[in-house]
């Protein structure tokens, strides 16, 4: 069982089977493949992050985690390292997800935009929602999924779609 009075945020199966679960001012809790015990994964004392909105999992086993205004980091739990990824600690970041096509971390906003961070190069990239007129507008990013070279991004104003292969604007609302 878990320790009681952690609220849980986000949920993550790894490769290998453990469970990873992000939460709300607790860090990370590790459940091993194995069962018990489970632990906390401690991040290094002067990033203070304990507010874990999403977890994903890249080819090589490293664990990505979006937080809330404190950025995005990846952690290696082969060699238990953290790497703070770019200067993103004004994001309040809502989702994370990791597409194998692009070797990319794709992560949703609150009240933002839609971000990538291509693994490669260590380059990020932005795209903005659009009303029908072409204005900018500002959208919550909650959940994304892949399907058919579509992006599909879950917002607090219902299911947008986003051509992910062609990098345009996300424009189109189901």
């Amino acid at each position: 069982y878990m320790p009681m009075g952690h609220a849980v945020s986000s949920l993550l199966a790894d490769i290998d089977g453990n469970i990873w679960v992000g939460t709300f001012y607790s860090g990370i809790i590790l459940f091993p493949e194995t069962g018990y015990p489970f632990h906390n994964i401690e991040f290094p004392k002067d990033y203070n992050i304990q507010l874990i909105d999403g977890l994903t999992e890249d080819f090589q086993g490293n664990i990505w985690i979006a937080t809330d205004r404190h950025g995005i980091y990846c952690y290696s739990p082969q060699k238990d390292i953290f790497r703070k990824i770019g200067n993103t600690t004004d994001c309040k970041f809502k989702c994370i997800c990791y597409d194998p096509a692009s070797n990319s971390i794709w992560l949703g906003e609150y009240k933002g935009h839609l971000h990538r961070y291509d693994i490669a190069t260590g380059k990020s990239f932005h795209y903005h929602a659009q009303d029908r007129r072409g204005r900018v507008i500002d959208i919550s990013i909650f959940d994304i999924a892949f399907k058919d070279g579509m992006m599909y991004l879950a917002t607090g104003g219902g299911v947008y779609t986003f051509d992910y292969t062609r990098e345009k604007a996300i424009t189109r609302k189901l």
